[in-house]
């Protein structure tokens, strides 16, 4: 891996996909002595906050993939520039046959 696509992925992961709070998720079964959380029920609460680990968890692991896409992307833009890429031009299309709007396609049944 290029320094460069390993900086790029630290950018993307640390400081454009900054960590997401889902601390005020908590205030269902979290609450300050005395006070009565929303999820009252203790099984329900449970449920809750596992739920609320796994919304963390997966949120983790998008941000994660997002800066491995973009490492392995910097990286490969690095070992092949664009512009050293052979370009070949494209077949000839006879443009007068092709279908002007989707209202002139014909299909035969």
């Amino acid at each position: 891996m290029s320094e460069h696509a390993t900086k790029t992925a630290d950018e993307v992961y640390y400081q454009n996909l900054k960590a997401i709070s889902i601390s005020a998720y908590g205030d269902g079964v979290l609450t300050e002595p005395g006070d009565q959380p929303l999820v009252a029920d203790r099984a329900d609460g449970e449920l809750y906050a596992d739920s609320l680990f796994d919304l963390h968890r997966l949120l983790e692991e998008i941000r994660f993939e997002i800066a491995f896409a973009t490492m392995l992307t910097a990286d490969y833009r690095a070992r092949n520039p664009i512009d050293k890429q052979p370009t070949t031009p494209p077949n000839e299309i006879d443009i007068m046959s092709l279908p002007q709007n989707r209202g002139d396609m014909r299909y035969e049944e």
